[in-house]
Formats: structure tokens, C-alpha cells, sequence
């Protein structure tokens, strides 16, 4: 089914790909998405990227017999992405291993283009706009998307999260990926702010020991503490404050 609006596309895929990478574009096509072509080369990061709402990588035997694609390039690569506020998603075309980054999701090329669009679906129709977690993923073992929204910020960030969770992990993966401040201090000291926070599902907290929980939605409530004379600000000035603390999940 096509998009009503329609995104822009970064597909990436190596030189002996591009009878798979041509056959994506167009079933993309079909579904009014807008996918601009990138044949990988040593300078795998191209500025167009900048334009482009979501990245796509297509990996095969093809991609990591490449000079560049090393352990270094990838984190590279990653921290690009993260900068840019860009989505990774990888489509496999054959059974090589994975490459040491960590997409929000990956798929095998049948039937890509169809699950692609099912995703940038759902983003579309989420009530909060979405974007990646702000600090690049380092992944020491599989990983599971897992969308956090905070009504608070006005904002869902995709988190990459070990694959067993727990409620003490998924805390602990909140907390790392999204670089969430303890406290923060403003007009030379004389008023500061400190934050505490809760994960929630279906308005239950989620408790650190428990054994599973259940990624469908989580939500992230924030408390927010003051530290002095709350009437010494004004709401302007208090707003400033909040920003300045949360400036870097903000949209």
C-alpha cells in the first residue's frame, strides 16, 4: 500500500548489487517513496544523506569484502547516522553475517519494500513525531528496537535495546541511550533542577526486577525537582532551563 506522504529514501548497496539495489528503488517507487541511489565507495557517507528521512544499507557477500567496511568504519558510520538524526534500516540479500552496527530493523529482501513502508507507516501515523536515540548504539549482542515516548518532550526515540530484557536492562538502556540529566543548574547557580524518571507501560510502571517486559510501548515520565526558590523564575525562564537540559532529545 503506498505512503500518503511521501519520504526520502538513502539507499546504500555495493557495485555488484545494483541489479537488487534498481528492483528495491522501484518497488519503493511504487509505494510514492522518494529513494535516491548510493553506490558505496571508500567515502561511504554522502552529505545527501542530510536530506533523506530514513538510510538504507543493502548488505551481502558483496558489501564487507570492501576495503573500508572494518570494525572503525562502522562505528564512523553510525555516529554519522546519529548525528544526522538518520534511521538505519539493512536489507539482507544473501545468509553473510551482519555488520557491527545496530539497525533499528533489518529484513531479507523478499517482500523488503512492503515491511519498510509498513514501518515508516506506523512513524507517520504515531502521534509524536520520532527519531533515533541520540548516542550511536554500541551493540555487543542482538538488539531490539524499542519505542520510547515522552508525552513530557513531546517526542518518541527509537532505542536500541539488548534483546533479553529485563526492567533493571531496559532502564539501564534508557537511561545510557537517551543521555537522560540528573540535574541541571542555571543563571550562575542561583536555581538549579533535578530530574527523576519513570518507564511505563499501558500507565504501570515498569519495575526494575521484573524477569520480562513487554516492548509494544513504553512511556517516559519525568519529574522535575527544584532546588531553590521556585518563584525566583518565571515560566519563560523556567522553560530555558528544561531546554537546556533536554536540548539534545528534542526535535
Amino acid at each position: 500500500m503506498p505512503l500518503d506522504i511521501s519520504p526520502k529514501v538513502f539507499l546504500s548497496f555495493a557495485a555488484k548489487d545494483r541489479p537488487q539495489a534498481d528492483s528495491l528503488q522501484s518497488d519503493l517507487d511504487s509505494r510514492n517513496v522518494t529513494t535516491f541511489l548510493n553506490e558505496l565507495t571508500d567515502t561511504p557517507v554522502d552529505p545527501a544523506i542530510a536530506s533523506s528521512d530514513y538510510y538504507v544499507l543493502l548488505w551481502s557477500s558483496h558489501t564487507p569484502s570492501r576495503e573500508w567496511a572494518t570494525p572503525h568504519w562502522t562505528a564512523d558510520f553510525a555516529a554519522e547516522l546519529t548525528r544526522r538524526r538518520a534511521f538505519l534500516f539493512i536489507v539482507r540479500l544473501d545468509e553473510e553475517p551482519l555488520p557491527l552496527l545496530a539497525p533499528r530493523k533489518h529484513f531479507d529482501h523478499v517482500d523488503a519494500a512492503e515491511r519498510l513502508v509498513t514501518t515508516w507507516r506506523a512513524d507517520r501515523k504515531s502521534a509524536l513525531p520520532v527519531f533515533p536515540q541520540p548516542r550511536p548504539p554500541v551493540p555487543d549482542g542482538p538488539t531490539v528496537a524499542v519505542p520510547v515516548r515522552s508525552h513530557d518532550l513531546g517526542i518518541t526515540h527509537v532505542v536500541m535495546a539488548p534483546l533479553h530484557l529485563t526492567g533493571e536492562s531496559l532502564h539501564g538502556a534508557v537511561h545510557h541511550a537517551l543521555q537522560l540529566p540528573e540535574q541541571q543548574v542555571g543563571f550562575d547557580g542561583s536555581i538549579s533542577m533535578r530530574f527523576s524518571y519513570q518507564l511505563l507501560h499501558q500507565g504501570k510502571p515498569i519495575e526494575r526486577d521484573e524477569s520480562t517486559v513487554d516492548l509494544t510501548a513504553v512511556d517516559l515520565g519525568i519529574k522535575v525537582e527544584w532546588l531553590g526558590p521556585e518563584d525566583a523564575l518565571d515560566v519563560d525562564q523556567q522553560r530555558l532551563l528544561l531546554i537546556a537540559a533536554f536540548r539534545h532529545l528534542l526535535p
